[in-house]
């Protein structure tokens, strides 16, 4: 669900009641997800590893997510470019782009890790540690996506565990495990796939993301 959309708290500040921070300027990290889900056909097993790389500086957020869900494998490619307001998405080897609204004021992410995601399924979040961690995941045209986690501090790994009821039955149960680590080890995952490069007249979407401005400096 992740959208960030992601951000790591070394300082604390407050911009109309959401917390923000600019540094570690660079950062990577790794969510392991597994959902079990209870319907009326059987159990939805859904199994993800997401991998996520953030400049703080450039404001780029790049994200690939393989998993297995409905017995299908996909693997989803995301990559927020803030200074074009653009982000790229790559599914089975298409590149589609669509605008990211609103605009950074400052020399860093500042952004909710709570915000608006269109056929938003559930909004993740545990403090462990000192350690806070939050996400937003869905489900477009069948196929899973994360959009964003928010680890504030290096106490990392950290397990995460929710569970669900509908009308007092259990119906769900997630569990999440990150580590987190500073600085960038392949910068090369804030270039744009060969196939968003490509081609020349990029198909757009609307994704559904919304960046309130009342939320931003």
């Amino acid at each position: 669900m992740l959208l960030l959309v992601l951000l790591l708290w070394s300082s604390f500040a407050q911009v109309r009641g959401e917390p923000y921070m600019c540094s570690p300027h660079l950062w990577e990290g790794k969510k392991w997800t597994l959902q079990i889900t209870h319907t009326d056909q059987g159990p939805d097993v859904w199994e993800s590893t997401s991998e996520f790389s953030v400049d703080i500086i450039g404001q780029r957020f790049a994200s690939r997510e393989t998993g297995v869900r409905f017995g299908q494998p996909y693997d989803i490619f995301y990559l927020y470019y803030y200074p074009a307001n653009t982000l790229f998405r790559v599914h089975d080897g298409k590149c589609r782009s669509s605008a990211i609204e609103g605009a950074i004021k400052q020399n860093c992410l500042n952004m909710p890790d709570q915000y608006a995601v269109e056929n938003l399924n559930e909004f993740l979040a545990t403090y462990v540690n000192g350690t806070y961690c939050g996400g937003v995941r869905g489900v477009r045209d069948g196929v899973g996506y994360f959009h964003s986690i928010t680890p504030y501090g290096f106490n990392s790994p950290v397990m995460e565990q929710t569970q669900g009821d509908v009308d007092s039955v259990p119906t769900y149960r997630v569990s999440n495990y990150y580590n987190v680590t500073s600085g960038i080890k392949d910068p090369t995952v804030f270039t744009p796939p060969l196939s968003c490069i490509q081609t020349q007249d990029l198909a757009t979407e609307d994704f559904g993301i919304h960046r309130p401005e009342s939320l931003f400096l």
